[in-house]
């Protein structure tokens, strides 16, 4: 087992196979270290008021959109650490830095059984993405919207129970810019949402416990990367990682379930490398795809929108301003012993040249300056530089035999018979873009790593209830506030929750 893998298998969850799955679902939740949770929407409503620069008003919106628009389908993936595997087990000299974990994902497809909008944008946007609108009407696990009812059946399998009982496992939560997300969930699978944000705050610290990361805020604010749309963090994130597991640095190891050909709902999605059509000087990408992921001209655009593309050419960017800068180092350095040659020289004729001498003193302690600030400029500046080991990455297939190089880009994925799962997949992705955040920020030591680590362990404090806000510089922070008391709505739903976990 290495850093790549070929594929990732995702559970297709619908009406017909929803409770002879439900007993697995619930112990991968039960059991997981963390949770990565993406949705699918039928609208987010007008984008400019969804941005407004009034928080409060911002979350309003989304409270009216909520409850007017559906959630299509759920990705849930679960990340459970794994011990460390002895040398004896497996022989590598990298065993002691990487960190396991064992992938479930799946994705549940539902339908709202009220009356909801579906926006033509996100139609489009799904149905390019390779969603099954016929097999969601057909095969989608029916929920409703708002507060419980009082004639639900406390036996029957259903949606709302399913993200009771996630609740009930106070498992760490991962999204990917999940604000909209948290909305949806809670309007949709739990209880009316309240009218304040502070009072929404409050309720999500009490349901989500043990906490919520945003990868996006991760990427933003602590991994600082060129861009923070999902493909680019997966795909950006899983070539850093080959890159550690092949230089000594820690990293991430998946292992997968291997499940039967009998076992029709596992659709596996390849994640193949596409033949080089061009060299990296010659291509040119789309600069709104690339730092964006997204161009107002799709599929007519002229550029690449290939995530492989795009990261190749940005570490090709990255080389030859890395080899500019070392040319500068060499013609300083080079300058600075012409230097220190000619104040030998003078040093021999000082006796009959002292002016002379003390002259040449003084230009070599300037120029020795000037050549220390500018070899000092990429360090004290912040540039990224782009080094042997960050270039090796395109080398790193030929070094590893065991492994095969993949790509992550959506529009590349090989799907199943059974239809598009991007929540389910766009959930693997969160899940292994933090799996990869906590070999770079945890301060944990591997030796320590067992079956019953939880995420406190980690000790990334730095990163939990923090969401991102599009536009602003601040996260939107999870934590209940002394002001603030929770919504009767969260109250009275929670406290029933409390009693049936204290009686499982």
């Amino acid at each position: 087992m290495t850093s790549q893998f070929q594929h990732v298998p995702i559970i297709e969850v619908d009406k017909d196979n929803f409770t002879e799955m439900w007993p697995q679902i619930l112990l991968a939740m039960k059991t997981s270290t963390f949770i990565s949770i993406d949705a699918e929407l039928s609208g987010l409503g007008e984008r400019k008021k969804l941005n407004s620069k009034d928080v409060e008003e911002r979350y309003s919106l989304m409270s009216e959109v909520a409850r007017t628009r559906s959630i299509l389908s759920i990705g849930l993936s679960c990340f459970k650490i794994q011990p460390p595997r002895s040398p004896e087990s497996e022989k590598s000299e990298n065993m002691d830095k990487s960190l396991t974990f064992l992938v479930q994902t799946f994705n549940l497809v539902l339908l709202c059984c009220q009356d909801y909008i579906v926006e033509p944008m996100s139609l489009e946007f799904l149905v390019n993405h390779g969603f099954d609108f016929n097999k969601q009407y057909a095969k989608g696990i029916h929920y409703y919207r708002g507060n419980d009812k009082k004639d639900a059946k406390k036996d029957q399998k259903m949606m709302r129970q399913l993200f009771s009982e996630l609740l009930i496992a106070q498992v760490p939560i991962v999204c990917h810019n999940g604000l909209v997300d948290l909305v949806y969930l809670r309007q949709n699978l739990y209880a009316e949402l309240p009218g304040k944000l502070s009072t929404f705050i409050s309720d999500l610290s009490e349901m989500f416990s043990a906490g919520v990361y945003d990868t996006k805020y991760i990427v933003e604010f602590e991994s600082r990367m060129q861009a923070t749309y999902l493909e680019y963090v997966f795909k950006k994130s899983q070539r850093d990682n080959n890159v550690n597991a092949t230089t000594g640095k820690r990293f991430v190891k998946l292992d997968f379930i291997k499940y039967p050909d009998s076992f029709l709902n596992v659709v596996l999605t390849q994640c193949v490398p596409e033949e080089v059509q061009a060299s990296i000087d010659a291509m040119q990408v789309c600069e709104n795809y690339a730092n964006f992921g997204w161009c107002s001209l799709g599929s007519t655009c002229p550029k690449s929108h290939n995530l492989d593309d795009i990261l190749d050419h940005e570490n090709s960017v990255l080389d030859k301003k890395a080899e500019k800068k070392k040319n500068r180092r060499k013609r300083k350095r080079k300058q600075s012993n012409n230097t220190e040659t000619e104040d030998i020289e003078n040093e021999e004729s000082s006796m009959s040249r002292p002016e002379t001498n003390v002259l040449n003193k003084e230009l070599d302690m300037t120029t020795n300056g000037l050549a220390s600030a500018v070899i000092g400029t990429p360090a004290e500046s912040g540039v990224k530089i782009h080094s042997s080991e960050t270039k090796s990455v395109d080398d790193a297939p030929d070094r590893n035999s065991t492994g095969t190089v993949i790509t992550s880009a959506t529009s590349h994925l090989t799907r199943g018979q059974n239809g598009g799962h991007r929540a389910g997949f766009d959930a693997f992705m969160t899940g292994f873009a933090m799996a990869t955040f906590i070999t770079k920020c945890g301060k944990y030591e591997t030796k320590d790593i067992s079956a019953k680590t939880i995420m406190a362990d980690f000790k990334i404090e730095s990163l939990v209830n923090r969401v991102f806000l599009c536009g602003k510089d601040f996260p939107l922070q999870i934590a209940k506030s002394n002001f603030s008391k929770t919504s009767k709505d969260h109250s009275e739903k929670w406290e029933k929750l409390c009693i049936l976990a204290g009686q499982k």
